[in-house]
C-alpha cells in the first residue's frame, strides 16, 4: 500500500484507519500508523512553506494589520487564560502557539480537545482578519474539526491560512500540531467559515 494512499486517507480521520490494514498484526498496523503520521507532519511542513510563499502576494487592505490584530487578539479573555500567544502574521496567515499546564488538559494528561479546538478557531479566525478593512470585525461561521491523533505534548501550535477570501465569507484550513521532546506531530486538522463584519470592529447585535 502506497504512502500516497495513507496520507490521502488520513484527511477523513473519522473513518477508522484499521480498517485498511485488515489481516496485519496490530503492532504491525501501529508501527506503520506512527510512521505514517510522521511523514505526514513533514509533507504538511513542506505544503504550508509553499502557500506562505503563494500569500506572499496577498496585499492587506490595511498596512497596520498586525498591530491591529495583535490587539484584538490581547482582548482574548480565553486566549490569556491558557497562555496563547501570536508566534507568526503573515497576510492570510497566522499561527498560535499554547503551552500545556493543567489548566488546559483533560483527564489523561493530554490537551483538552476544546483547548485544541479553540486555538485552531483563534488562528483561522485571525488569518481571515490579515486581510479585513480596519473597521470591520470578524466572526465564525461554521468549522469541521478531525482529530487525527491524541494532543499529548509540551505545546500546541496551530497553523490558519486562507483558502478563498471573499466579501463576506472566507475560508480558511488549520493545521494542528503538538510538540513533544522537540518533535513536532499534527494532532488535528480543521476547515472554517468566516463572516466579515462591515464597519464594526467591536461588534455588537
Amino acid at each position: 500500500m502506497s504512502n500516497f494512499f495513507i496520507l490521502r486517507y488520513l484527511n477523513y480521520a473519522s473513518l477508522n484507519l484499521l480498517d485498511l490494514f485488515k489481516g496485519f498484526e496490530i503492532v504491525v498496523v501501529k508501527k506503520l500508523i506512527s510512521f505514517n503520521f510522521q511523514n505526514y507532519a513533514r509533507v504538511l511542513d513542506s505544503k504550508n512553506l509553499i502557500m506562505r510563499i503563494a500569500m506572499a502576494n496577498l496585499k492587506p487592505s490595511d498596512p497596520d494589520y498586525e498591530a491591529r490584530l495583535r490587539e484584538s487578539f490581547c482582548s482574548q479573555g480565553l486566549m490569556k487564560l491558557i497562555g496563547a500567544e501570536i508566534i507568526s502574521i503573515s497576510p492570510g496567515h497566522c499561527e498560535i502557539r499554547t503551552p500545556f499546564n493543567e489548566t488546559v488538559s483533560q483527564q489523561h494528561g493530554f490537551f483538552h480537545g476544546g483547548v485544541v479546538g479553540a486555538v485552531a478557531d483563534s488562528a483561522g479566525g485571525y488569518s481571515s482578519f490579515t486581510l479585513m478593512n480596519p473597521g470591520d470585525g470578524v466572526l465564525t461561521v461554521e468549522y469541521k474539526l478531525n482529530f487525527i491523533t491524541p494532543a499529548d505534548g509540551d505545546e500546541l501550535i496551530a497553523s490558519g491560512r486562507i483558502i478563498k477570501s471573499g466579501r463576506t465569507l472566507t475560508v480558511c484550513h488549520v493545521d494542528v500540531f503538538v510538540v513533544k521532546l522537540g518533535v513536532k506531530k499534527l494532532c488535528a486538522v480543521m476547515q472554517q467559515t468566516l463572516m466579515r463584519v462591515v464597519g464594526q470592529p467591536n461588534i455588537s447585535i
